[in-house]
């Protein structure tokens, strides 16, 4: 019994270190944004996009419709606009606040 346990402790020690290793070498990828993707307004879509809308919630937005669904409609202007008094999101803006968030 005593060995089974060391092997169980073991593995799941393993398993454990190698997740740590795997957040933080992902952690640390750098990924440019795309500055062409700019302004993000309404119609456009996209991984920004839900970057902007789950930045938007974490700001205390309220997107209860539609969530973290990629698309600029409506109910991400009307977020957007109540936390920045923008109806755009810039890319210095972007850059500035919801990447290095």
């Amino acid at each position: 019994m005593k060995k089974k346990n060391v092997l169980i402790f073991t593995a799941v020690s393993a398993i454990i270190l190698i997740a740590i290793i795997i957040w933080i070498a992902l952690k640390n990828q750098k990924i440019e944004v795309d500055a062409e993707q700019f302004p993000l307004q309404v119609g456009n879509e996209g991984e920004y996009v839900a970057l902007l809308q789950q930045w938007l919630i974490d700001q205390g937005a309220s997107l209860d419709e539609f969530g973290v669904d990629g698309i600029f409609g409506a109910e991400t202007l009307a977020a957007l606009t109540a936390i920045t008094g923008s109806s755009q999101m810039t890319y210095q803006y972007f850059i500035e606040n919801v990447w290095k968030h």
